[in-house]
Formats: structure tokens, sequence, C-alpha cells
């Protein structure tokens, strides 16, 4: 089986228009509408009736913005392109009607980490400093789990 998805970037930082300081403006207009697109591919390693254990791989590429998510300061690193590649693990269950849900979970790698570079927010803050020296190899790997429903036509 094999999947193409586009869509338009986003993210939990730049989302909160009011608790971003202006010079980070740019990063997050830019970022919100860069386009993104996916392309993977699964293979059904074992069937069971209406079930089926998957194994893929894939690559994705567009706008990407890492944010530190926890209390020793912040760090943010952004880039405009950024290209993914991918492996996943998947159950997916086919309902008689057509009905059909998937669970996956995978790791994906970032194949240009270079591309990737801290923002600092202007004189004063320490956030770059702290981006380039404390989150220097942060923000190139991750892991991701996932849900997808849809409907079977056949």
């Amino acid at each position: 089986m094999a999947s193409l998805g586009v869509g338009l970037g986003s993210g939990p930082y730049c989302k909160a228009r009011d608790a971003q300081p202006t010079s980070f403006d740019a990063v997050c207009a830019r970022w919100h509408r860069d386009v993104q697109v996916a392309v993977q591919g699964r293979y059904r390693v074992v069937t069971r009736g209406n079930s089926a254990l998957a194994l893929g791989g894939g690559y994705s590429t567009g706008g990407y913005t890492w944010v530190e998510f926890t209390t020793d300061g912040p760090a943010y690193k952004t880039t405009e392109r950024a290209h993914w590649t991918n492996v996943e693990a998947s159950w997916e269950g086919r309902h008689e009607s057509g009905f059909s849900a998937r669970l996956f979970l995978g790791y994906a790698w970032m194949l240009n980490p270079s591309s990737l570079g801290c923002v600092g927010w202007g004189a004063g803050s320490s956030s770059f400093g702290h981006c380039t020296t404390g989150h220097a190899g942060d923000g190139h790997r991750l892991f991701y789990l996932g849900a997808a429903v849809g409907w079977a036509f056949r």
C-alpha cells in the first residue's frame, strides 16, 4: 500500500500568536504557509481476518520548527525546508462495512540537520546561547504515534 499527503504546516508555538515576541513573527508566518509533502509505503507482514500488522517507510519534506518544552530555558530552532525519512509499524483493522482504522508508531530522522538553526530573540536574550550549547543535537530525530480512520470501498 502507498499513500501521498499534502498539507500546510502549523505548530504549537506559532499558534500562540500573543505569547511570541515580534522578532519571531517572520518564522511563524513562513511556517504557517509552508507546504508539507509526504509519501509512505506499507507492507502487511501478518494478516488475520480483518486485521493486519504492517511495516512501512517513507519520506517527507516541509518547513519545520523545533521548540523546547522543558523548564530549563527557551530554545527554538527552525528551517524553511526539512527533509525526513521514517520507519513505522502499524496495526490495521477493517470492519465488513468498510470502516477502517490504523494505529501506528514510528521513528523519523532528519536528512539535512545542518539546516536547522537556533533562533535568537534579540539583544539581552539568552535563548540563542542556550539553544546552541544545550540543544545542539535536538530536533533531528523524532518518535511519533498516531491514528488514522477511513473508509474502504472494496
